[in-house]
């Protein structure tokens, strides 16, 4: 069995998260950085290309002194600071702006979050990605193999670890909810609500809606009362009436829905 962490929301609703196995990080790592390697070969073409002209450019933009051969050093230069920044940009922008992942982890169904379950913030990705050079180091190889949560030096130093993001039990809720007319949707949710919501909001709704089929009528009331009005207040929506909660939970789940699935294609 795979390890986990287990945390509460604020609306009292336990979300249980899957640590990523290693074998699925590697393959994470490993797509990442051939689609790296292809880049930065588009890179050193066109800075062979530049090379070509390399006459011209020192004639006209090099200060008088700096011959041909010194210009060459200029340019791997470059060629080494942009291989340099490389990792960090391209897994820095990813998780920043693909909500923890990269295509790779995107491919592994795996992604990154903070240790109390929450979504990444830029201070976390900046700590992260700038000890990412360290992971080069043969001996760091092994540290994620013993590390409690399989945290990479980075990962402890910002407080993330990398999660499972498979779908295994919510395949039928988002078929049911992606297929649902426009017609029966009561309510509307914007990007800009979408964007305030937490990945624990959208897990605990999950978990909730999954669940409300085995649930007393009592409990179902419980839950919907202390997950709608806050979510509705995150949101900055109108409060859903009591009858209506659970239409605003399944309305909420498939705009997050079609909006990730935008996001894909």
């Amino acid at each position: 069995m795979k390890d986990s962490i287990q945390f509460e929301t604020p609306e009292n609703v336990q979300v249980t998260y899957e640590i990523a196995g290693l074998g699925s990080r590697f393959v994470a790592w490993f797509e990442d950085q051939l689609i790296l390697l292809v880049l930065l070969f588009i890179v050193f073409l066109c800075l062979l290309f530049l090379g070509m002209g390399n006459a011209w450019v020192v004639a006209n933009y090099f200060p008088s002194g700096v011959d041909e051969k010194d210009s060459a050093f200029y340019f791997i230069g470059l060629a080494t600071l942009i291989m340099g920044f490389a990792n960090f940009i391209y897994f820095g922008l990813s998780e920043l702006l693909m909500r923890g992942q990269t295509i790779g982890k995107r491919h592994a169904h795996i992604r990154v979050v903070k240790l109390n379950g929450y979504a990444l913030d830029a201070g976390s990705i900046l700590m992260r990605n700038a000890f990412r050079v360290l992971d080069h180091i043969p001996l760091l190889w092994i540290v994620p193999a013993f590390a409690p949560r399989s945290q990479r030096l980075g990962d402890m130093l910002a407080g993330t670890l990398c999660i499972s993001d498979e779908q295994k039990t919510l395949g039928s809720l988002r078929e049911v909810l992606l297929a649902r007319p426009a017609t029966e949707r009561e309510f509307r949710f914007d990007i800009g609500a979408l964007n305030r919501a937490r990945q624990t909001d959208i897990e605990a709704v999950e978990r909730i809606l999954e669940n409300i089929p085995t649930m007393t009528e009592e409990r179902q009331a419980y839950l919907l009362e202390i997950i709608c009005n806050p979510l509705a207040e995150r949101l900055q929506v109108p409060e859903p009436d009591p009858g209506s909660r659970r239409q605003f939970l399944e309305d909420f789940l498939a705009a997050d829905y079609r909006r990730r699935q935008r996001q894909l294609g």
